[in-house]
């Protein structure tokens, strides 16, 4: 049964967490929204298809969203509890801090589960999604941008100039490319026709080029090479896709099982496979920063009682960054081979872990956090640009 405080708790919590989370989707949105709109003024992409593109994009900024939320949520809610005086009339009414910590630990196990539900499900499919509708949005666009006795510079590494274009059927006549792809190896392609098909596999056009000759300077060996073809087809890639759209797809675009048979092979083929098992890690270890987030910020709130909700937002924002920082580094050491994935992803929410004891030990005791609102204070100065 929920009792009276507990529900009072879950009413303080819970809009501040939402409140934070829109703040923060908005925040991390905001960069795609002016790129994506960048892409619908000057590639001339159709606005449905970028709402798409925004709406897949959704679920990864929610990976960094949810944590963030979690944290300054529970700052700003119990330090609008202990600033109003809230705190110290429960406390009064022989209520306390592993009482406060309940509602806050099921609320925070709850957001867990969905973390780690839009991390293993949601966040790779929207990745997929949004990779492969790009590029197959790019790809049009690159395509309707070809005009006769026009260069176009729409497709990585390539300038292709056609000198007539079929409306009907879209054959090209008299096609020229320049293919600069490989820097040491300039070629330069010249067909007498040609026409953009599917790749088949969706990333991307083929240029299927008829009758013509492939001119390529190899300049590390000063080697001039001339080659007649029937049939030749040049893969396009649009800019603005990871890496021209070939390649492999990037580890955090996988889905777990994906992920760990990526892993398997890496290791049968001797290479490098700890940044995809560094991924792996960073998947169970992202969600459970909510509950340790959680677990620092009920004690932070309470003594950070004189600032109130702004001095909740600053205490966040230091403790976000020096998460993600600590994070970053162990990832970069990781790949390095200097430590192994599993450490370097649990670095982090093991400070966490030994930071939530020695504050939570604070508070039981009801140490006063002067220091806690030093930190604070200076912090609002940082992000206000004032002198200290």
């Amino acid at each position: 049964m929920i009792r009276i405080f507990e529900r009072y708790t879950f009413k303080e919590l819970i809009p501040t967490f939402l409140l934070a989370s829109l703040f923060l989707t908005f925040v991390l949105l905001l960069k795609e929204i002016l790129d994506l709109t960048e892409l619908v003024v000057n590639r001339g992409l159709p606005l449905v298809g970028v709402l798409k593109l925004l709406l897949y994009f959704f679920p990864s900024s929610l990976v960094l969203v949810i944590p963030m939320a979690m944290l300054m949520g529970t700052i700003m809610a119990f330090s609008r509890l202990s600033a109003d005086g809230e705190i110290i009339a429960l406390k009064a009414g022989g209520i306390g801090i592993a009482h406060l910590l309940r509602p806050v630990i099921l609320f925070a196990l709850a957001v867990l589960v969905v973390h780690q539900a839009v991390i293993l499900y949601f966040d790779p499919w929207g990745r997929q999604k949004f990779a492969a509708l790009k590029l197959e949005l790019l790809s049009q666009a690159g395509q309707l941008q070809l005009r006769p006795q026009v260069f176009n510079d729409s497709f990585n590494g390539l300038l292709i100039f056609v000198r007539d274009l079929s409306g009907r059927d879209g054959h090209m006549e008299g096609v020229l490319i320049e293919d600069s792809r490989d820097p040491e190896a300039v070629q330069t392609i010249v067909a007498s026709r040609g026409l953009l098909v599917p790749d088949g596999q969706g990333q991307g056009m083929v240029l299927r080029l008829q009758d013509g000759t492939v001119h390529r300077l190899v300049q590390a060996k000063d080697v001039y090479q001339l080659l007649a073809f029937g049939t030749y087809d040049v893969v396009l890639r649009p800019r603005g896709t990871d890496n021209g759209g070939g390649g492999e797809p990037k580890d955090r675009v996988l889905g777990l099982e994906q992920l760990k048979n990526r892993i398997a092979r890496l290791k049968r083929e001797g290479k490098n496979y700890f940044p995809a098992l560094a991924e792996f890690h960073k998947r169970f270890s992202l969600p459970v920063a909510n509950l340790l987030f959680a677990l620092v910020g009920v004690p932070l709130g309470i003594v950070n009682r004189r600032s109130g909700k702004a001095g909740g937002f600053a205490l966040s924002i230091g403790i976000i960054f020096f998460y993600y920082i600590v994070t970053i580094l162990g990832k970069g050491l990781s790949e390095d081979q200097v430590i192994h994935p599993a450490l370097a992803m649990w670095l982090a929410n093991g400070v966490m872990a030994v930071l939530a004891g020695v504050l939570l030990r604070r508070a039981v005791r009801e140490t006063e956090g002067d220091w806690v609102q030093k930190i604070s204070s200076a912090v609002q100065r940082v992000f206000k640009r004032e002198k200290p």
